[in-house]
């Protein structure tokens, strides 16, 4: 498996793909929040851990303390999976980096989202092979409407 870190030759790249994925997205209620330069400069800023997976796909990572859960207590936080390049690359390869960058940082668990994804079910599915399993629902309510 294959990955490296971001690098500035990622750049257009990435905007590239963030505002294709956005325009597919837009039957999720939540894309109409999304603000494309300002998630597009977070995503460059070097706040987050940012791998380019098999030259394929952008992960984008947090290491987080739950509010409940003691300091000591690392969550690596999937931000951000998005198809960059038309590299050889598959999909189920990212829980194996998310698992490999969890180990390495001394994370004690991995949450991820299905924001970008067209089926949700499809990608609960993937990530379930991989020992994921859901354990809450995230619920929006657009009051700009």
């Amino acid at each position: 498996m294959n990955y490296r870190s971001l690098t500035d030759k990622d750049h257009e790249a990435i905007q590239v793909a963030l505002w294709k994925a956005v325009a597919k997205a837009e039957s999720k209620d939540w894309i109409s929040s999304v603000d494309l330069p300002t998630a597009y400069q977070e995503i460059t800023s070097g706040k987050y851990i940012g791998l380019i997976v098999e030259e394929t796909y952008l992960v984008m990572a947090d290491i987080v303390t739950p509010w409940y859960a003691a300091p000591d207590n690392k969550t690596l936080a999937e931000l951000l999976v998005l198809r960059v390049y038309d590299g050889p690359g598959k999909f189920d390869s990212i829980p194996r980096v998310l698992q490999l960058l969890a180990e390495t940082v001394g994370a004690g668990a991995i949450v991820v989202g299905t924001a970008l994804t067209r089926t949700n079910r499809a990608l609960q599915r993937m990530y379930a092979r991989h020992g994921f399993q859901v354990s809450s629902v995230e619920l929006f309510k657009n009051l700009k409407e």
